[in-house]
């Protein structure tokens, strides 16, 4: 058996019901984090990377899933505690924004860890 997929220990991914795509979307949020022309709020010392579902789309569209399944499984991996979001005021404008990070529990699920800064 291959040891990691996308990184990741797939032995852990197995156990916690994970998918391939649901490991691209982590390594996705991981990768945005650390790009500094994407959009970044820190909180707590913790970095928190602003992804739209429409970004998201557009820069992995081999996901090929709606909307809404999308969403589910943001929802999904929050729950699990392998990542956070936070709801932001958008300055100048009504609304909010959603900021993501992975936490130390997909950090250690890769096998890299000491890449990843949260």
């Amino acid at each position: 058996m291959r040891t990691t997929i996308l990184g990741f220990n797939q032995t852990n991914a197995i156990e916690l019901g994970l998918n391939t795509d649901d490991l691209l979307i982590l390594d996705y949020i991981i990768r945005a984090n650390g790009n500094p022309t994407m959009y970044h709020i820190s909180e707590d010392n913790i970095s928190y990377v602003w992804l739209s579902h429409t970004k998201i789309h557009e820069d992995l569209p081999i996901l090929n899933m709606a909307e809404s399944t999308l969403k589910n499984r943001l929802v999904t991996l929050k729950k699990l505690g392998l990542i956070e979001s936070k709801q932001f005021q958008d300055i100048g404008k009504r609304g909010s924004k959603t900021y993501y990070t992975v936490t130390e529990k997909t950090i250690e699920m890769t096998t890299s860890r000491q890449k990843y800064v949260r």
